[in-house]
């Protein structure tokens, strides 16, 4: 009986996060800025996230630009990607954090 209830309480968690979906007019108003690297695999799942929803951004690798590189260090965090909407930094790539900033 518990595990067709813990069953159960999934299938409803999982049901109530419902699909991602990204504003097309609030995400137009953004800017958008992607700190990333080539070898990077959630920088890949970033990229494809933005462009499935339509969202422009700019990408900067942070090894092949000098100058992306020490906007990257400004920023305070370390890793990749770091995506900047209007101003405020996400860490890693959450697809529902990124659609709820770029909802905003």
């Amino acid at each position: 009986m518990r595990l067709a209830g813990a069953i159960a309480l999934v299938a409803v968690l999982a049901a109530c996060r419902g699909p991602i979906l990204v504003e097309p007019q609030a995400a137009a108003r953004k800017q958008v800025v992607l700190y990333a690297t080539d070898w990077c695999g959630y920088c890949k799942q970033a990229r494809a996230f933005l462009a499935k929803h339509n969202v422009r951004y700019t990408e900067v690798d942070i090894e092949k630009s000098p100058e992306g590189k020490r906007d990257y260090d400004r920023i305070g965090l370390r890793g990749v990607p770091i995506l900047v909407i209007d101003g405020q930094p996400l860490k890693g790539f959450d697809p529902r954090l990124v659609a709820a900033t770029l909802n905003r």
